[in-house]
């Protein structure tokens, strides 16, 4: 039976550094059934932090350990991306340092690999769809009186969409740039300054592909055109009042310096 709090806090944080000193060979072929024992003990303790905290770093080291394609890795690892819009802020904070640690490691991995059909890339490249699908999910057409999860997952994003593979980064483009439409204050200033960083460059350091940033340009665009028309009307003067025209220069300048980069690139290269 799953260990009760405060017994189960105290295993968990015993076990995650005893986890450390497993060898990854071991941990590759028992990292199913102990993630399964974990998400028992935790979704026993739902509401014990002192539980979840100790069980987010278990599962964060068992992801990077089981081999890729396994349907049990996509399942852990849809149950930890959850924890990033945790209600609890000491759990939510975890949960989103715990994804955003996965994420880099498994690029930082890719990275170091000279094939790329490997275990690395495959890992990095199941994580980075996964979490991208799981933030586009969280953020599609979220009502004004339910922001908040989408606030969560914004923040999240700010530390783990650099992380991400340049297809995924384009992916969540596109649904940041539905959000700011929706005349919420701090949805639209959160949203401005994702945008930003995104149509600077993707999680390699490249600039997103140019229809990516074209469509940035022209929400972008949009949302400038139409901002004081909403205040005007009382619709939306907070949200007006939020997309202060510097967070909107500086997210128009980088789409339009990263379009240039690219298609300076694209001749270059074809010349």
């Amino acid at each position: 039976a799953p260990a009760q709090s405060p017994a189960a806090g105290a295993i968990l944080t015993l076990l995650e550094r005893t986890l450390a000193a497993v060898p990854p060979a071991l941990l590759a072929s028992k990292g199913a059934r102990m993630g399964q024992i974990v998400v028992g003990v935790s979704n026993a303790n739902v509401d014990t932090p002192a539980v979840l905290r100790p069980a987010l770093l278990c599962v964060r080291r068992l992801l990077l350990a089981l081999p890729p394609r396994a349907p049990d890795a996509a399942k852990l690892w849809r149950w930890l991306l959850a924890f990033t819009a945790h209600s609890h802020p000491k759990v939510r904070q975890r949960g989103q340092t715990a994804c955003a640690e996965v994420l880099e490691e498994a690029a930082a991995a890719a990275e170091e690999e000279d094939d790329p059909a490997g275990g690395a890339h495959a890992r990095r490249s199941t994580l980075s769809r996964a979490a991208a699908a799981f933030a586009s999910e969280r953020m599609a057409a979220p009502s004004l009186q339910e922001v908040q999860p989408v606030l969560h997952v914004l923040h999240f994003l700010h530390t783990a969409a650099r992380h991400l593979a340049a297809a995924d980064t384009a992916t969540l483009a596109a649904s940041v740039l539905a959000l700011p439409k929706l005349g919420h204050p701090l949805l639209s200033r959160s949203a401005v300054a994702l945008l930003k960083a995104a149509a600077e460059g993707d999680g390699d350091g490249r600039a997103l592909p140019p229809p990516v940033l074209a469509a940035v340009i022209d929400s972008l665009l949009h949302t400038v055109a139409s901002a004081p028309a909403a205040a005007q009307s009382g619709k939306a003067a907070a949200a007006a009042a939020a997309l202060e025209a510097p967070a909107l220069s500086a997210a128009l300048a980088a789409a339009v310096s990263a379009t240039a980069a690219a298609n300076s690139t694209t001749t270059t290269t074809t010349t």
